[in-house]
C-alpha cells in the first residue's frame, strides 16, 4: 500500500514538473530596450556635475511590473555605469524592478565603446542588447558675445551684454567673464547690463568657464561711445 501511495506521489510530482517545464517553455523572453542605441558623453565626468542629463541612459524592461536582473559587460575597462547613487560593477546582476531605469554613464577616456547589457526574469529567461557609447574629448567652451546700447542716461551710456550665443555641447556654461577698461566683472547668467561713464573708445574682453572648469578663448573688442 505504502509503495502504491510513493509510485503516485512520484507521478503527481513528475507531472507537476513536466506543467512547469511546459510553462517556463512557453513564456516569452524579456524584452530590453534603450532611450537611445547611442548613448554621447564627454570624457571625465563621473558626477554629472550640473545635472545636464548627458551621460543617462534610460533603460526599458518589459513586462512591465516584473522583477528582473540587469548585468553589463565591458571590455575596455574605461566605462562606468551609476544606478541610484552606486556604482555598478563589471558582469555583476542588479535588480531593477521599474519598467523604465536611469543609468549615470561616464567614461576615463574618449572613444567609441560598445557595451552588451543583458536583462534576466525570474525564470531565468534573458535578453541582450549592445549600446554604443559615444564619448568626446572634454572639448573647452566657446564663447559668443553681442551688445546694444540701449539709453544715454546723464552722460551714462547704457549697454546691454548678451553672451546667449556662447556653448558647450556636452555641459553647461557656469559663469560669464569680463574685463572692461581694466575691470573684472563676473557674472552667472548671460545678460548683462553697464554703464560707460566717458565718451570715446572701450576696451572689452570676455570669456567663458564651464561645469569642468574648462575656459574658453578669450574674445576682444573695442566699443565706441560717443
Amino acid at each position: 500500500m505504502k509503495n502504491l501511495f510513493f509510485i503516485s506521489l512520484l507521478v503527481l510530482l513528475a507531472g507537476c514538473s513536466d506543467k512547469y517545464d511546459s510553462l517556463v517553455q512557453s513564456a516569452p523572453p524579456p524584452v530590453l530596450s534603450f532611450g537611445s542605441d547611442t548613448l554621447c558623453i564627454r570624457e571625465k565626468d563621473p558626477t554629472n556635475v550640473n545635472g545636464t542629463g548627458k551621460g543617462v541612459l534610460t533603460i526599458y524592461c518589459s513586462p512591465a511590473g516584473h522583477q528582473f536582473n540587469l548585468s553589463f559587460s565591458d571590455t575596455s575597462g574605461k566605462l562606468h555605469f551609476v544606478y541610484r547613487g552606486v556604482a555598478l560593477a563589471d558582469s555583476k546582476p542588479f535588480l531593477v524592478a521599474d519598467n523604465a531605469n536611469r543609468l549615470y554613464c561616464y567614461a576615463d577616456a574618449p572613444g567609441l565603446y560598445a557595451v552588451d547589457f543583458t536583462l534576466t526574469d525570474q525564470l531565468g529567461k534573458t535578453c541582450t542588447r549592445t549600446l554604443i557609447v559615444q564619448c568626446s574629448a572634454g572639448i573647452k567652451p566657446t564663447a559668443a558675445l553681442s551688445w546694444e546700447q540701449i539709453g544715454l542716461d546723464g552722460g551714462n551710456w547704457q549697454y546691454y551684454f548678451n553672451a546667449s550665443g556662447s556653448s558647450q555641447p556636452f555641459g553647461a556654461i557656469m559663469s560669464y567673464h569680463y574685463m572692461i577698461d581694466g575691470d573684472k566683472i563676473t557674472v552667472n547668467h548671460p545678460m548683462m547690463k553697464y554703464f560707460f561713464h566717458t565718451p570715446g573708445m572701450h576696451a572689452v574682453s570676455f570669456y567663458v568657464i564651464d561645469d569642468l572648469s574648462l575656459s574658453s578663448d578669450t574674445l576682444n573688442y573695442s566699443i565706441l561711445t560717443k
